[in-house]
This record gives C-alpha cells, structure tokens and sequence, in this order.
C-alpha cells in the first residue's frame, strides 16, 4: 500500500493541446488518479484563468481545476506577475495563493520596478476555500453578477487594458464556456458545436477501454471522493 499526493506543474496546456489525442489521455489519467491529484498548475497561455475538469462518467461533478498562471513578460498588453502558492505540507492541499504584480505604465513613469501584492485568492473571489467545487461557485457567480465576472477579467488579463473591455451579451456563452471547460470535448459541448463533439466523446470512450481495460466495471472503485488522500496499488 502506498500513501501519496500530486501536484502537476507544467509549461503547455495539455487538456487544451492542439493535438487532441494528448488532451483526451491527460483526461483519462486525471479521472483515474483524481482522487491524489491535488493541483494542476500550467503557464503558456499567460492568463490568470482558472478552468474546471470534470468527471467524464459523470459530467456534473468537478473532479479538479487547471490553473493557468499570468507571464513574467508583459505578452498580450498584460503586466508581468508571479504567484506565491500557500500549500499544506501534509495534504499537499491548496490553502490559499497570492498574486503579485507589476505595473508596467507605473514602472516607466518611475523607472522602478515595484512588485506588488494584487490580491489573495480567497479575499478577492469572496471564498472560504480553495476546493474544486469553489470554482463551480464561482462559476455560477460570473454568470449572475456582471461586476463580478468583470473583476475576474481585470484578474484575467493581470490589470491589463483588455481586462477593462465591456463584455457583451454576444462573448458571454463563448467566455463561460472558457471557464467551464478544462477539455477540448468539454469545450466543444459546451458551445453546442457539432465539429468534434460525438466523434470525440466516441474516441475517448474508445481510448478509456484501451488503457484501462475494465474500465466501465471499475470505474466507481477508482473514483473515490475528492477530499480522500490515499491511493491503494
């Protein structure tokens, strides 16, 4: 018997990945191992999003969140941040996260480049914790208050211009499925599109068989609830 947690830290967005056979086994192993995967932390697209996986048996539940960091360089009209993680030791469970900041018109204007704290996670989305279904809750919030969803743009963009750009009733299916949508075929769903959806969904059912071969009878075994920490081989 073994005892163990996981953080993956990672550069290229795979669950996304412009070759969907990687973004379909990445889901396979998150679902399998779900239940010691505590953090999927991921740069590359230098945004501070955050975006929901869920269970593929059972697509309601959230089984984890990507979190994609916002770039040390200023790409994309964005300041360049860091964020400092507070992590507990035992669980490897994520506690709470800070987001630093610099603001680059500032720092031209003064030739000096101070960082600064921008926010606490769990102050700035108004939150008591930082689980999985946090995010859902966040989620439903976005898609009821708008002044809300802008303050999590202005994140988005690290205090960029494009942060500040009204939202239109035309981008808001389009932005909430971002969100919501840590998967390509999840992603697609989502905007009710018919370009990949049932060929995929039918690939990874397909691919689930392959690698895990009784998959369907084991499926509710290798699914234990989030919040256990322990993986028995």
């Amino acid at each position: 018997m073994f005892r163990c947690n996981l953080n993956q830290l990672r550069e290229v967005f795979i669950p996304r990945a412009l070759i969907l056979a990687w973004g379909l086994r990445y889901s396979v192993l998150m679902e399998r191992f779900a239940n010691i995967v505590r953090g999927q932390f991921f740069g590359h697209i230098h945004e501070d999003l955050f975006l929901l996986t869920h269970s593929f048996s059972d697509p309601g539940r959230v089984i984890g969140v990507a979190q994609s960091h916002p770039s040390l360089t200023p790409y994309s009209e964005t300041n360049p941040s860091f964020r400092v993680y507070e992590v507990d030791t035992q669980s490897y469970r994520l506690l709470d996260y800070e987001q630093y900041r610099l603001m680059l018109e500032e720092a031209n204007k003064e030739r000096v480049a101070n960082w600064t704290k921008v926010y606490r996670f769990k102050s700035y989305y108004e939150e008591q914790y930082v689980e999985p279904e946090t995010y859902n809750k966040i989620l439903a919030r976005m898609k009821k208050d708008k002044d809300y969803l802008q303050k999590v743009q202005r994140a988005r963009f690290a205090d960029g211009p494009r942060g500040n750009n009204p939202i239109s009733e035309r981008d808001m299916p389009e932005l909430l499925c971002k969100y919501s949508s840590g998967y390509f075929y999840e992603y697609d769903r989502c905007l009710n599109a018919t370009y990949t959806s049932t060929k995929d969904y039918i690939r990874f059912s397909i691919l689930c068989k392959k690698i895990f071969p009784k998959w369907e009878r084991l499926l509710p075994r290798l699914q234990p609830p989030i919040i256990r920490n322990t993986l028995h081989l």
